[in-house]
């Protein structure tokens, strides 16, 4: 919806104060405090109405929309699995408990990134994830390991894979003793955070079975769009086509593992393709001399 961004008040001088110098703290609050006032100054009640009423219609699509996770109707449509895959907010699902229940039975949930910055309000939605996201800092590389490598859903990843650039969450209500870990760090990233690059165990994707018979699987990858896009030429890439095949190869494991389907084949290298050699046409013979006239 085009509508105007609401005025966002500053952020509040943080309690810690190691995660912020002094000087740096009151310097970006009152930068934040002008910037929040002028825009405050422009706001207006049609503004605000605007705001209000788009919201409330995209809670209606939203809704709608969301009416075919109602239990009852995934299991008449016989659906096996629902991907959460850039999802945010506490989702206006028709009944979340039943939705939760209908996952215990036997069915497969896949949550990709953001999935876990989703239905906070739900505790039992965290639980059956297994992490609730917290915070993320500036995007940066970082090194993963496979725990188990002879795991189905690690099958065709490197035993240690560098992904380049990708935004990378940390979590809490994290319990290792509860999952099945795939990838994990033995360092925090260099995300310019106080706790950044520091020997850690760092979860980064997992599964986990969840009540009689569900299955759960969840990455915290998927931020950038060229882990997604093999596209040599996608503008500003700097994760490489490799990189995405792998990340591809990752994901499909895991949808495999949790709809208990044998692991799938190892997806091919993406090779670009050869390139034809064009035949330089021969040069254009020269015109013939024209006749001498004749003599008189």
């Amino acid at each position: 919806f085009l509508v105007p961004n609401r005025p966002t008040p500053p952020r509040p001088l943080p309690k810690n104060p190691e995660k912020e110098p002094e000087e740096a703290q009151k310097f970006r609050f009152a930068t934040e405090l002008a910037r929040y006032r002028e825009e405050r100054s422009k706001w207006t009640p049609e503004d605000e109405r605007a705001v209000v009423e788009a919201e409330k219609k995209l809670e209606s699509i939203a809704a709608e929309a969301l009416l075919k996770l109602d239990p009852n109707n995934l299991t008449e449509s016989q659906i096996d699995g629902v991907i959460f895959v850039g999802t945010s907010g506490n989702l206006p699902l028709p009944d979340v408990d039943g939705f939760l229940q209908w996952i215990e039975q036997g069915h497969a949930f896949i949550g990709i990134h953001s999935a876990a910055d989703t239905l906070r309000a739900f505790p039992g939605y965290t639980k059956m994830l297994g992490a609730e996201f917290v915070t993320h800092g500036a995007q940066s590389g970082l090194s993963l390991e496979l725990p188990d490598p002879s795991h189905p859903a690690a099958k065709g990843i490197p035993k240690s894979w560098r992904i380049p650039q990708e935004e990378f969450s940390r979590f809490t209500g994290y319990a290792p003793s509860e999952v099945q870990e795939i990838l994990t760090s033995a360092r925090t990233p260099k995300d310019q955070r106080v706790d950044a690059d520091i020997p850690s165990h760092f979860p980064v994707a997992w599964v986990r079975p969840y009540g009689s018979a569900g299955r759960v699987f969840y990455t915290s990858l998927g931020h950038r769009v060229d882990l997604w896009d093999p596209s040599p030429t996608l503008p500003f890439r700097v994760n490489s086509p490799e990189t995405t095949r792998v990340f591809h190869q990752h994901l499909l494991n895991g949808i495999h593992w949790a709809l208990d389907l044998p692991a799938p084949a190892p997806i091919r290298p993406l090779v670009p393709p050869p390139s034809t050699p064009q035949a330089i046409p021969p040069a254009p013979k020269p015109a013939p001399a024209p006749a001498p006239a004749p003599k008189p």
